[in-house]
Order: C-alpha cells, then sequence, then structure tokens
C-alpha cells in the first residue's frame, strides 16, 4: 500500500482539552457574574455514605467548581438514610432558587431506588443529565435537554476539538449504560453518525 493510503492515528488529549473547557468556562462564569453581580452559581452534591470512589469524584467536582467560579456544596448524609428523608432533602434542594445544579453521587446504598432518586431531580437542575425529561430531549432533534450527561459530552466534545466530522461515519458504541453508552449514541446519533450500540 502506498503511503499516502496509509491511515494515521491522532492521540486524542483529554487533559488539554479539558483545561481549554475549564479556562472557558472560568472567563463565561466571571463575565456572568460581571454582568449580574448579585447572582452566584451554585451546585450541590449529595453522597449517601462514605464510598472512597464516590469522595474522590465529589472532591474532583468540588475542584473544578472553585477553578471556574462555581459555588459548590456537598451534603455527606449516612448509608443508612431512608428513601423519605432523601426525598426531602431533595425537595428542598429542587425548590432552593441558590441552588441552580445537583448531583446525586452514585451508586447509593442498595435498599435506596436510583431511579426515583434521578427522578425526583427538578429536570432543570439536573447536571449529570440523567433524569428521563432530560434522556428525552436529547433523543429528539427538536428540542434539546436543560443538560447533557457529562462523560458523552466529553467524548463529543472532544471530537470537536480535533474537528473529527462524525456525519455520515460509522460509529461503535461499547456498551448500552444509561450514564455514557446510550447518551453518547443519541449524542452521535444527532451528529447524524450511523451508530452501533
Amino acid at each position: 500500500m502506498p503511503d499516502s493510503d496509509q491511515l494515521t492515528a491522532v492521540r486524542l488529549d483529554g487533559k488539554v482539552i479539558s483545561e481549554q473547557v475549564r479556562s472557558e468556562l472560568s472567563q463565561k462564569v466571571a463575565e456572568f457574574k460581571k454582568n449580574h453581580p448579585t447572582f452566584t452559581p451554585k451546585l450541590v452534591a449529595i453522597q449517601v455514605g462514605e464510598r472512597s470512589d464516590s469522595s474522590v469524584y465529589i472532591r474532583q467536582k468540588s475542584k473544578a467548581c472553585n477553578e471556574i467560579g462555581i459555588s459548590f456544596e456537598h451534603i455527606q448524609l449516612p448509608d443508612d438514610i431512608q428513601q423519605a428523608e432523601l426525598d426531602t432533602h431533595l425537595d428542598k434542594i429542587n425548590n432552593d432558587p441558590t441552588i441552580h445544579g445537583i448531583i446525586v453521587q452514585l451508586p447509593v446504598p442498595d435498599h435506596l431506588s436510583t431511579k426515583h432518586i434521578v427522578h425526583s431531580i427538578c429536570p432543570e437542575k439536573d447536571v449529570d443529565g440523567f433524569h428521563a425529561e432530560n434522556i428525552g430531549h436529547l433523543s429528539k432533534r427538536a428540542t434539546e435537554p436543560f443538560f447533557n450527561s457529562c462523560t458523552p459530552m466529553g467524548c463529543i466534545e472532544l471530537l470537536k476539538r480535533y474537528d473529527i466530522a462524525v456525519a455520515g461515519k460509522n460509529a461503535v458504541v461499547v456498551g448500552r449504560s444509561d450514564i455514557v453508552g446510550s447518551p453518547v449514541a443519541m449524542m452521535l446519533n444527532n451528529l447524524d453518525a450511523t451508530v452501533t450500540l
């Protein structure tokens, strides 16, 4: 095969792109705050129990918020909390106008219903993009979700930042989880890729 027909690989550097995105978001948040001096964007993360991996993710979210100028609150709840008590916390946060985003760090203990929790978060504050309303909007071309799932959105952002056109391409997504596989498949489909899941 002649050299001109050989394929070359391009390494997609997520760390570099992440730093660029954080810098851009920091500027956007600063500009927004300048134009709206009484407004402070705020994200609340609820953690049930003390899983070490969940604690790492919470620290990363706190650091990211701090870097871009978003207020962050970590609510640590005991792993034996009952669904009704957790619902009370979620209702309070959903109805607090000073809180603009909510994350319930998954997984939660087995006695709690992940499905119930995800659907208890107000779609307009569901920054994980897991609520059925957000997923439903993602599956349609005519509407937009309030928020997209972050890992799939990161994958799409990588492709965009490296000018990798997906329209008309065949895309294979390995795994069909609600958190990554299914949302990234929908996002690729919305960019006119032919997706195999």
